[in-house]
């Protein structure tokens, strides 16, 4: 039996919508159904964790779930879906590489210390709620995002600024709901009359940018942008023939661990216990 993690409805859309028919959002369903059996279930085989025990899938492509006592974290390039609800958790960072094609419901929901957000050029689709009541003061929605799903980001106290790309297709109405900091929506030039039919409760707050200008503050808010003048975390190396995430510093010293280090010594570096290597040994 296959799970689904969305339907088109919880996006308001109909088996007939059109964007059934595209062929990047066909692809993305196709992705998330295609013999996929285990994405709710916690005993999945053999995931692997990170150095920062963040939990994903074997294949790499799903980041299945966070510690709660995270402050800043990159997820790991070629990762394409993120799944895992964490509530509560202290992670004030988030950067998301352009390998993410969709960022799942609920995900970031109720995530009161992040405080920034960095979206990659690669998504397509963010689901409902998915950071909703989180904590930042403004958010860049690249120009390859189709949809935004339902309360998306309402009750985000802090929230002052939105950056929304003429590209996008649907955002509900409730999308900022309780958004009570909320000040400007930025739109590309020619756009403005489209997302004021889109978001007609926000309408007063739309502000157009002109084009020269977006694309400049599109490459420093967006993960390729940020990426170049900020040290990410975002990389996988083998270790014992398993492949695991290193940081930059560990990545410096010459193969530390298979070199220098016993299992035993490694374990302690790590953290980890018997039940949560999954696949690294």
């Amino acid at each position: 039996m296959k799970h689904q993690f969305f339907s088109t409805s919880d996006l308001y859309f109909s088996e007939d919508s059109i964007y059934l028919q595209k062929k990047w959002y066909k692809e993305l369903h196709d992705k998330i159904d295609a013999g996929e059996t285990s994405f709710y279930d916690d005993s999945e085989v053999d995931p692997l964790w990170d150095n920062h025990n963040v939990k994903y899938s074997p294949d790499r492509k799903r980041l299945l779930g966070f510690p709660s006592d995270l402050e800043e974290y990159d997820v790991k390039e070629g990762t394409e879906i993120i799944f895992g609800v964490v509530p509560n958790s202290t992670l004030e960072i988030i950067t998301i590489p352009d390998s993410v094609i969709c960022i799942m419901e609920d995900i970031f929901c109720g995530w009161e210390d992040l405080k920034e957000v960095i979206l990659g050029n690669g998504l397509k689709l963010i689901g409902d709620r998915a950071f909703a009541g989180c904590g930042f003061q403004e958010v860049f929605i690249p120009q390859n995002v189709k949809i935004i799903g339902e309360s998306c980001f309402c009750e985000n106290d802090n929230l002052e600024s939105v950056y929304l790309p003429a590209e996008l297709e649907a955002i509900s109405e409730d999308c900022f709901q309780d958004c009570e900091s909320l000040k400007n929506i930025f739109v590309p030039k020619g756009s403005i009359e489209k997302f004021k039919t889109l978001l007609p409760e926000n309408a007063d707050l739309i502000t157009e940018i002109e084009e020269a200008e977006w694309k400049k503050i599109e490459s420093s808010k967006t993960y390729s942008g940020y990426a170049l003048n900020h040290k990410l975390d975002n990389k996988w190396t083998a270790f014992r023939g398993k492949l695991i995430s290193l940081d930059e510093e560990e990545e410096n010293y010459e193969d530390p661990f298979i070199n220098h280090y016993s299992e035993e010594d490694a374990d302690n570096f790590y953290g980890m216990t018997d039940g949560m290597k999954g696949d690294l040994w």
